[in-house]
């Protein structure tokens, strides 16, 4: 069962691990938008784990400070 958009709203902190649909959402692009900066290497690929395809959450905030230009808690 996939959490849908709406349901995430209401937990107090994301999932470790994030189905596409969830992956996007965090970072804040559409699904199909995530997936091409994914093939583009933007974002890093999905893990399989239990017979899914799945975003790593720690890799995915990683990605988004090196976007950011914040290397080790530091802005460039």
């Amino acid at each position: 069962m996939t959490a849908s958009l709406a349901s995430l709203s209401n937990l107090p902190d994301w999932p470790r691990w994030l189905s596409p649909e969830q992956a996007a959402a965090y970072v804040g692009v559409s699904e199909n938008r995530f997936r091409l900066e994914v093939e583009k290497g933007v974002w890093p690929e999905a893990r399989e784990r239990g017979g899914r395809r799945v975003f790593d959450r720690r890799l995915l905030d990683a990605a988004s400070d090196r976007i950011s230009g914040i290397e080790g808690g530091k802005v460039e």
